[in-house]
């Protein structure tokens, strides 16, 4: 086994899957889940719930595959407003890591709202809760919402967040111990990295296909490493990319493996000089 192999395979996650058709009260009833998991409630919606996993690697997927399998013989379902959570343990960053590791998001986020299409719901963005839920990098830069020449020139962590959050450094504390924050609704919320040490990607829709989950996961696993252990970024995407060999880029980009490029085949994208 590689180092890189033994790396992505100890490199904790864990998801969260919302889900319509069975409510939280009728899911901690009847749902047997795996220990550690649990299920909570979401306002947003209709007659549905939250699965939360504990800390897993990828050595745990098996879970992932009990849970989805018990929710789909319950009557769970999923529509435009679910959505795929993936959290990523977050040490070992320090603040050029957070800095690779978003501009390495950004190079490739136009490829990753393409395979954050799960296969059994429609694209959350024909609602507009693409930009609600799940901003991309992109449009925080064009809104102003967050300095993005800003970030990438912050010499001190302070100086980052101050940027990332739009706030004077003296509110950062208060910030910082607060579950919720506003910037959290974008595709990668970073608020998680100071609440609870985990990066947090928001792009993928609702799905209860074990194989979105896995590619997905694997995705957001290579992204964190990639950011973690090279000081290269990845090379932005031009607009003719997005539909052009898009998995051949992701492949060479991130690294993937051979068994890992397979799980990304059965999404509508175009493999090219593989």
């Amino acid at each position: 086994m590689t180092n890189r192999s033994a790396t992505i395979d100890s490199r904790r996650f864990g998801v969260e899957i919302e889900v319509e058709g069975i409510s939280t009260e009728r899911a901690r009833r009847e749902l047997a889940l795996p220990g550690g998991w649990k299920v909570a409630s979401d306002g947003s919606l209709h007659d549905g719930c939250e699965i939360v996993s504990p800390p897993l690697t990828l050595g745990d997927f098996g879970q992932i595959e009990r849970v989805l399998s018990l929710l789909k013989r319950h009557g769970a379902r999923v529509s435009e407003r679910c959505s795929i959570h993936i959290h990523v343990d977050g040490s070992g960053f320090d603040l050029e890591g957070i800095k690779r590791l978003v501009q390495n998001t950004r190079a490739y986020e136009p490829w990753i709202y393409q395979i954050a299409r799960g296969g059994d719901a429609e694209h959350r963005g024909r609602n507009g809760n693409h930009y609600r839920y799940c901003k991309p990098i992109e449009e925080v830069h064009r809104s102003r919402e967050t300095d993005y020449d800003g970030l990438m020139k912050a010499k001190t962590f302070k100086r980052f967040w101050e940027r990332w959050y739009g706030v004077p450094r003296q509110e950062l504390p208060r910030i910082f111990s607060h579950k919720y924050h506003p910037s959290r609704y974008r595709g990668l919320n970073l608020h998680s990295f100071n609440y609870r040490g985990t990066i947090e990607f928001r792009y993928f829709d609702g799905t209860l296909s074990s194989a979105d989950v896995k590619a997905w996961v694997t995705l957001c696993l290579r992204l964190v490493l990639k950011s973690l252990s090279e000081a290269r970024v990845l090379r932005g995407i031009k607009p003719m990319e997005t539909r052009r060999n898009p998995l051949y880029r992701l492949a060479r980009g991130l690294g993937l493996t051979a068994e890992e490029r397979r799980l990304f085949q059965h999404h509508k994208l175009v493999w090219k000089g593989v």
